[in-house]
């Protein structure tokens, strides 16, 4: 079977190219991947969402933050209805199993050789011991509320690693996740449990384990990576489904034009590079430090923030770590230099 585009991978990024290189650019694509949903929350930024997209089910709120103050973000946040945008999206033909990317043009799936223009390779971040982790528990209860927070850092304690309480709405219910933004390694569930509890969140339906590295090893492999494996994942945040979604249209017309993939572009590498060293930085904080140093990030506008926030936006991550910088006390500015020196 010849086809355009096979897309090895169907999660939300390598789902959203195919069905954008299917629906748009009239491509005969062929997605390949042993499973048939998404089973964890996802949320982006409503600005991620490309117009082609903005009909799908989100649930939208405008979520605060608290860290040493109170701030309202000031930016839409959608979560994601999975099962109804995967079946949107997953429209074009499909294999449910696994592949063997053989090289640039061929792949193997029980037993049968597949051949494209192009092949994908979308299934998410290759292991790397040496890289930190996110890891968090959430719970989904069925009280009403309407108070988002994406980020809630008052500590519970001063024990390291320093954990904050994420809090949306979703399709099932509210969710309420403690999440350890960056560690070397991850702690046991029930630490994170205990301090849910502390929080005061106890009553749920469901839980959610989420743990993955921030960042990938880089791809050696024939195809063209795209999403996490590509390295879309955001050093600070762990985010990488906005990124992939910004990216879809310009990765296809670069395939199509034989132009440079956009993540290899200058401008991308130098925002990564960026964001490795505030990763290093936020590693090395305690609890109160990292407290400290995010509400610099919420002291900035909404629009320095999404720029600091939207991997590859490497003039805003200048911007926004310079002015951070400059209001942050002698004592954090020093902590950080000798972080990074």
């Amino acid at each position: 079977m010849d086809v355009d585009l096979i897309v090895v991978g169907l999660g939300p990024a390598g789902a959203a190219l195919a069905y954008r290189a299917a629906t748009h650019y009239g491509w005969r694509v062929l997605g390949i991947d042993p499973t048939t949903s998404w089973d964890k929350t996802l949320g982006v930024w409503v600005s991620d969402i490309p117009t082609w997209l903005a009909h799908l089910p989100v649930i939208r709120s405008t979520p605060a933050a608290h860290a040493l103050s109170r701030h309202n973000l000031g930016q839409e946040y959608a979560v994601i209805d999975t099962a109804a945008w995967r079946a949107a999206l997953v429209t074009f033909p499909t294999l449910c199993t696994n592949a063997t990317i053989i090289d640039s043009h061929t792949v193997t799936a029980q037993g049968t050789t597949y051949r494209a223009r192009w092949v994908v390779d979308a299934r998410g971040p290759l292991p790397n011991p040496s890289l930190p982790v996110q890891q968090a528990l959430g719970t989904f209860v069925d009280a009403p509320s309407t108070d988002a927070t994406w980020m809630d850092l008052r500590p519970i304690s001063e024990d390291y690693p320093p954990t904050f309480l994420y809090t949306v709405p979703t399709p099932h219910g509210m969710l309420h996740e403690e999440t350890i933004l960056i560690t070397a390694a991850p702690v046991a569930w029930g630490e994170l449990e205990s301090r849910l509890c502390a929080r005061g969140v106890t009553a749920c339906r469901r839980t959610e384990h989420v743990l993955f590295s921030l960042g990938s090893a880089p791809y050696q492999g024939p195809a063209i990576p795209f999403g996490a494996r590509a390295g879309f994942i955001n050093p600070v945040t762990g985010y990488s489904i906005g990124t992939a979604l910004r990216l879809a249209d310009a990765t296809l017309d670069a395939l199509s034009t034989h132009r440079p993939l956009p993540w290899h572009s200058i401008g991308f590498r130098c925002d990564q590079w960026l964001l490795r060293r505030a990763q290093t930085v936020l590693l090395s904080l305690t609890a109160t430090e990292q407290c400290t140093f995010l509400e610099l990030l919420f002291q900035l506008s909404p629009a320095q923030q999404r720029r600091f926030l939207q991997l590859g936006c490497w003039r805003g991550s200048v911007a926004a770590m310079i002015r951070m910088f400059r209001a942050a006390s002698p004592a954090l500015k020093r902590r950080c230099l000798r972080i990074i020196a």
